[in-house]
This record gives structure tokens, C-alpha cells and sequence, in this order.
């Protein structure tokens, strides 16, 4: 059986077609400034997010990736499709640089050019092209793409320029915060030609498959990103009423909680719940308070949990998730964390938030590489080169068991970073800024969750809810994990992931082999010169090294796991007993089920220099309609 090698990455870049396997995190945002001829397949959630260079990159991929003109053997036709393609590359680079009186003028001169195309493949003569056999059908293709991208030019882009503050799409992320009313005169437009834009939409999801080798790429491309322009324009007009609320433009400030987690001891989300502040969000202003640490974090007064937790939550995932809030996060499924956070930080007298937003070492990082960094009290310098591996690694080894001056540490960075970062949004370029945000919520490193079920949907057609599975039709596998005991030592922690081709079966579904292998790349020697802090002191360790492991891995929606196979060490269920903690179930993974998707779990023991390798079987719905995606919990120590 053949195979491909899946490093969990997030900067993967792996492209891939037929029925194998994609990870999730590895389909990178699609990047306005190397457009010509890319034909990556990126999630249809993560191009959402970039409103106008998304329309404007639609129009230009169009008629602008060479196959295309190839494919248009008039002269004048190809002519018209490379002007196109030129003056789009202007009009990217000058909607990054602020030119908006530029943009204004190369917009129409852009409108004007797919017009004159349009209208020349309109003619009698193309239109008995289309009656050629066999390449009759990639000739109307080719009239169609024109039509398509005549009327989005007209409808769509010249809208949204003219709709652009003076200063271009640097006038839409001002210092401290957003210019509400910039992005409301965006969203108006582009939701009034939803109807336009959908039935483009439509005559373009009709095409079927191109016969000519230069039309095949750029016409599931253009098929792509006319889909994603069609959803971004039908929620246009809901964001644009609810934006305003959201961001404490309606006669309200906005309360939020900032959550920044740490993946040295990681949950499932990605890192454990270590520093918590509040921002403050009127007419579009951020401000944020101060930060305290996880050793003071609210706990329900009761005893109990602060929600309802269901019988699966208690078997899976323990009490802890509804009492601790630096343990809510074994739940892998964000909305249901945030819902959690919410009420034990409410149940301590705590700020009503209207949200929560979470972050983690590696996304402030690559913030702070935009932003510039900060100097703490104490001399440190945390910026875009080093913030992952001071928060996650040095800051231990530096203070040992002093949690106090440990959180405090982890606090002051926050709020630093966070004033850097806000402070000088204005400057940032808008286009990197959206790469970093579309990156860290596809690799589980930024998250936000709201408060009211309206806006919440939209942060779910966004992309940014950090759903587990639940499409039958895309099918996702989940492989999470969590410390099952205190320690830090999990920035030497090491995953791959192996993920066979699918195999169809006889009722359409397809099936997967699937290998995930943990590694502890911690010696004995070098643990034994650390902190317990670090290394962890419970009991049950059978070496200074040792790292203990919660292991959660989901299959599909309408899915299963089959052909379940361990190699290492894995606890009993002698191992935290009691209903606090996972509980190991009668086998090394356990099968169970969790809001209707089909769950195995395990507590896995692994020595500094040794494995434990996971091997299973997973079966998508019969409804599946595309290649199988993993979805895993970030590493600690990985490239940025």
C-alpha cells in the first residue's frame, strides 16, 4: 500500500490531488503576491477571511493564469487576457501599498479590459466555436470565465475600491484597532450583488472538466475562488449588522477574554491556559487590562462544575474541564471550551465577557515579527525571532519551581505584547497580517469563540471557530493530546503522522491507514540537570524523563476508527483514578463517542529517546466528497 509522509507543520505546503490524505494546517492561505498560476487547493473557510483581496484576486486568476490565454487562440483574445493579467498585478500592489487613487484608476482600467474581452468572445464566431467536438466544451469554458469576470470587475471590484478609506487598505486596520466604518462601506456593496455574484457562482460550478491541459488548473481555480467570493458576498450583509456589536460600535464597549496559552504543557486546543486579561473593544478601539497568571485562575466556589458537563465529558475528558480553566482545553472542540471559559470565569464575580479570544507563543511570534517587539522589567527581549522558545522553554530553565515570579513573567509579556501589537496595527502590512491569522487558526494556534449564537455563526463561516469534524462530506480526522500530568517538558515532544492513499470501499466510503508516532527527545541526562517543574513529579514516572500523554483521536463525522494497533507504554486504570482526570478505559485506547463522532483514547508513558506508535484504520462517511484531512493538536518546538 502506498503512502505519503505527513510532518505535522505549520508552514506545511504540501499540495496534493487524487484520494490522498491533506493535512489540514498544511493548505497554506492563498498569497496575493505570487498568484500567477497557483493552484494550491486551500480550505474554503480560509479564503473567506480576506474580503477584497480575495475579489480581486477572483477577477485576476480569472483570465490571468497562463493556460488560460494559451487557451484562447484570437490574437487579440490573448492580448486582452495578458493585459488583464498585468493590470491585476498593479492593482494587487498597489491595494497592499496604500495607493488608493492608483487602484481607483487601474480598477477601471481592469473593468474596461475584461469588458473589451468579453465582448470579444461573445462574438458569432466563438459561439460556433463551441460546437467543435470534444474542445467545443473548453471553448465555452473559456466564454464563460470572460463573462464571469467581466461582470465581478463591474460588480464587485470597482465597488470595493471605491468603497476604500483615503488611505487605501492601510486606512482599515488603524492604530489600536479597526475602522468600523471602513469595513461596514465594504461589506455593503459586496452583499447588494450576492445575487450577481451567485449566479457567476452558479455558471461556473457548471462547468465540467476541461479537456485542454492549460484550462484544467486555472479552471478549478477560478471554480475555487468564485465559490469562495459567492459565500463571502452571502454573509456580507449579516457581518456588516453585526459587526458594529461586535467590536463595541453600537452604543456599547465590547468586553473580551484574552486567554494566552502555553504549549510546554499542552491540551488539546494547543496549550494550557496560562495568563488571562481582559480587552475592552469601543467603536473599534482595543484596549487591553492587566494580566494575571494561571496559579490565580477562577475555580466555581461550589465545588462543582460551572456547566453541566455530560456523562462523555466525564469519561473522556474528567471533571477538570468544567472546574479548571487551565484544563478546559482537553475538550479539542473550541466552541464547547469557550463556553466553559466563560462561565468559570463568570462564576468568580469576574468581567462579563462578550467572548473569548486564545492565543499561543508561536502566533505571537509571528505577530511580533510584524509588530516589533517589547523589552521587559528585567532586560528580556521578546520579539518575532524568539518569543516561542522563551515562553515555552527558557523561562523554565531560567526560574526553576518559582511559579510566582514564573507568572508574573508570563503576564507582563502578555500585556506588552498585546499594547505592542495593538499599538501598531496601522502599521502593519494588511496582507501579512491576514497570512499570520489565516495560518494560526488553520495550525490550532489562534482561536475565537463569541458569546452570542449569531455572531458565533459567523466566526464559524469564517473559519475561526476551531470546530472538530463535522461535515460528512469533508471529512476531517482529529488527533489530539494533552499532559496528563504537570510538567513542561513537552517542548521536547516530537509527532508524525503517516496517512496512507484511500482506498474505496463498496459503499463509497473510503478508508485510510493512519500512523501517528510520539517521540520524547528529552535524555535522562539532560532532564536530571532541570527543574521538577519542568520534568513533573508524579509518582507514577519511571524515569526523570518520562512524559505522560493524553491521547484523543476522532474519526470522521458519519466515520469510524477500525484495526486499532499499539507499540509502547500505556497506564491502566490504576493511573489518576477517580473522576477528575482521564480515566483509562479496559484497553491501551478505548473506543467511546463524543457529540455523535466516534472517539478511542489512552494515557501513553514515554522515556527521554523512545516512541509510542498509534497505527488505525480510518473509514470516511459514504457522503465524503473529498480526500481526508488530519487535524491535530500544535507542537511546542516547531517551525514558524
Amino acid at each position: 500500500m502506498g503512502s505519503i509522509m505527513v510532518r505535522y507543520s505549520a508552514h506545511g505546503n504540501h499540495s496534493r490531488s487524487g484520494q490522498q490524505p491533506v493535512l489540514r494546517s498544511d493548505m497554506a492561505a492563498y498569497n496575493a503576491s505570487n498568484y500567477v498560476g497557483h493552484s494550491a487547493r486551500c480550505p474554503k473557510n480560509h479564503k473567506r477571511r480576506n474580503i477584497i483581496i480575495v475579489v480581486v484576486v477572483a477577477v485576476i486568476l480569472i483570465l490571468g493564469c497562463s493556460g488560460v490565454a494559451l487557451a484562447m487562440s484570437a490574437k487579440d483574445a490573448k492580448a486582452d487576457a495578458e493585459v488583464l493579467m498585468d493590470q491585476g498585478k498593479t492593482l494587487v500592489t498597489q491595494l497592499k501599498e496604500g495607493d488608493k487613487t492608483g487602484a481607483g484608476k487601474t480598477a477601471t482600467e481592469l473593468s474596461a479590459t475584461a469588458k473589451k474581452l468579453n465582448d470579444n468572445v461573445s462574438s458569432p464566431l466563438w459561439a460556433a466555436a463551441t460546437l467543435i467536438p470534444v474542445y467545443g466544451s473548453d471553448i465555452a469554458q473559456v466564454r464563460t470565465i470572460a463573462s464571469v469576470a467581466d461582470t465581478l470587475c463591474a460588480k464587485a471590484v470597482t465597488p470595493l475600491i471605491n468603497a476604500l478609506p483615503a488611505e487605501g487598505l492601510s486606512g482599515i486596520v488603524v492604530d489600536g484597532g479597526v475602522n468600523v466604518q471602513a469595513v461596514e462601506d465594504m461589506l455593503t456593496p459586496l452583499g447588494a450583488e450576492y445575487p450577481t455574484i451567485h449566479d457567476c457562482a452558479e455558471q461556473v460550478a457548471k462547468m465540467g472538466d476541461s479537456h485542454l491541459d492549460q484550462l484544467k488548473e486555472p479552471v478549478q481555480t477560478v471554480k475555487g475562488l468564485v465559490g469562495t467570493l459567492d459565500t463571502v458576498s452571502e454573509y456580507a450583509s449579516e457581518l456588516s449588522h453585526l459587526l458594529p456589536g461586535m467590536l463595541g460600535a453600537d452604543g456599547e464597549p465590547a468586553h473580551y477574554l484574552v486567554i494566552a496559552a502555553n504549549n510546554a504543557e499542552p491540551r488539546s486546543t494547543g496549550g494550557m491556559a496560562g495568563s488571562f486579561g481582559i480587552m475592552t473593544v469601543e467603536d473599534g478601539k482595543m484596549s487591553m487590562g492587566d494580566f494575571v497568571g494561571s496559579e490565580t485562575a477562577p475555580r466555581p466556589d461550589t465545588g462543582e462544575a460551572a456547566l453541566p458537563l455530560t456523562d462523555e465529558e466525564l469519561l473522556i475528558f474528567g471533571k477538570r474541564v468544567g472546574m479548571d480553566m487551565r484544563d478546559v482545553g482537553y475538550i479539542p472542540n473550541f466552541p464547547r471550551v469557550g463556553e466553559l471559559q466563560k462561565a468559570i470565569w463568570e462564576s468568580s464575580g469576574n468581567t462579563v465577557v462578550d467572548g473569548i479570544v486564545m492565543l499561543d507563543p508561536v502566533f505571537l511570534q509571528r505577530i511580533l515579527a510584524l509588530t516589533g517587539g517589547v523589552t521587559t522589567s528585567n532586560g528580556t527581549v521578546v520579539d518575532g525571532t524568539n518569543a516561542a522558545q522563551i515562553l515555552m522553554n527558557e523561562v523554565y530553565l531560567r526560574y526553576g519551581d518559582e511559579n510566582e515570579i514564573q507568572d508574573a513573567f508570563f503576564a507582563e509579556v502578555a500585556s506588552a505584547a498585546l499594547d505592542q501589537v495593538l499599538g501598531n496595527l496601522g502599521e502593519v502590512d494588511l496582507a501579512k497580517l491576514l497570512e499570520v491569522v489565516n495560518n494560526s487558526l488553520d495550525d490550532r494556534r489562534f482561536y475565537i469563540w463569541m458569546a452570542n449564537p449569531e455572531e458565533e455563526a459567523i466566526v464559524t463561516k469564517l473559519g475561526a471557530a476551531g470546530l472538530t469534524s463535522v461535515s460528512e462530506t469533508e471529512p476531517v480526522a482529529g488527533i489530539y493530546f494533552g499532559a496528563a500530568s504537570g510538567a513542561k517538558s513537552f517542548w521536547y515532544l516530537d509527532a508524525d503522522t503517516q496517512v496512507s492513499e484511500g482506498r474505496k470501499n463498496v459503499d463509497g466510503s473510503m478508508s485510510y491507514d493512519v500512523t501517528v508516532t510520539f517521540s520524547n527527545t528529552l535524555s535522562d541526562a539532560a532532564a536530571s540537570d532541570m527543574s521538577w517543574y519542568i520534568t513533573g513529579e508524579a509518582a507514577i514516572k519511571r524515569s526523570v524523563s518520562d512524559m505522560h500523554l493524553d491521547v484523543y483521536l476522532y474519526a470522521p463525522a458519519g466515520g469510524s476508527i477500525s484495526n486499532m494497533q499499539t507499540n509502547g507504554y500505556f497506564f491502566d486504570s490504576s493511573y489518576f483514578g477517580g473522576e477528575w482526570y482521564t480515566t483509562p478505559g479496559p484497553d491501551e485506547m478505548t473506543k467511546a463517542s463524543y457529540n455523535g463522532n466516534e472517539v478511542w483514547y489512552g494515557i501513553t508513558g514515554i522515556n527521554g529517546g523512545e516512541s509510542t506508535i498509534i497505527s488505525y484504520t480510518v473509514t470516511t462517511s459514504p457522503k465524503a466528497e473529498t480526500s481526508l484531512q488530519i487535524d491535530m493538536t500544535p507542537l511546542a518546538n516547531e517551525a514558524l
